[in-house]
């Protein structure tokens, strides 16, 4: 383990899952995030948007041609609004997606003290647009929320993730393990269902393949299996 700020564990944990290139706009909420982009930038790209809705729609368009992860990095509140669109767009494409979202102070969430881009019940804001989402608010659960974030984001169905993080507490100091790259996993087929429909296929005289959501990144299988 190593001594480092929340930051700090974050991007490490991006370059560990071999995350080269993350879209965003830089604002007060994520200045200690930056700061650490800064120091890996030999490893990780930060690319400034123009707009959230624009790194949204870029980390979608990267997954999608990469058949990998994109990462847009957003500040709370209109920030996560305005990139929702282009969250929506990834879900609705089956593309793995992890949004990182600043957040006020911890101690000011929930009080609507007008802090700026305060917007209450922040997290619900995304809920319908992604497969996972949660606050990352106690540095001594750093590692297991790290974990959890990419298991997420690579298991079963890809779709996108959020997870944010209070501005007091990116820069906060944590022991952390940087992790190995997370692998992607599949839930596993049972093969007496996989027989049945084996043996249904091979009576069929007129099959007809009917290919859900994501099938655009097992498209040679599904060809390979139409020409049987």
């Amino acid at each position: 383990m190593a001594l480092m700020t929340v930051a700090d564990a974050i991007v490490s944990s991006l370059v560990a899952n071999k995350c080269q290139n993350v879209f965003g706009i830089p604002g007060v909420q994520i200045y200690e995030l930056m700061d650490a982009f800064y120091k890996r930038s030999d490893q990780v790209k930060f690319i400034s948007t123009r707009h959230e809705q624009g790194a949204a729609y870029m980390a979608n368009g990267y997954a999608h041609i990469t058949d990998d992860f994109g990462v847009a990095v957003v500040v709370p509140g209109p920030g996560l609004m305005n990139a929702s669109a282009g969250i929506g767009t990834a879900y609705a494409s089956t593309n793995s997606v992890l949004v990182i979202s600043g957040q006020i102070a911890k101690e000011l969430i929930g009080y609507s003290t007008g802090a700026l881009h305060e917007v209450d019940n922040h997290e619900t804001l995304v809920q319908q647009v992604t497969k996972w989402s949660h606050v990352l608010d106690n540095p001594d659960s750093l590692q297991i929320d790290i974990k959890n974030t990419f298991e997420h984001l690579k298991a079963g169905i890809t779709l996108p993730v959020e997870i944010e993080i209070p501005e007091d507490v990116l820069g906060q100091k944590v022991d952390f393990d940087i992790p190995t790259k997370t692998e992607k996993s599949f839930p596993k087929i049972d093969s007496n269902k996989l027989d049945t429909i084996i043996e249904k296929f091979s009576k069929s005289k007129r099959p007809l393949l009917w290919v859900g959501a994501g099938n655009n990144k097992g498209k040679q299988l599904i060809h390979t299996l139409a020409e049987l």
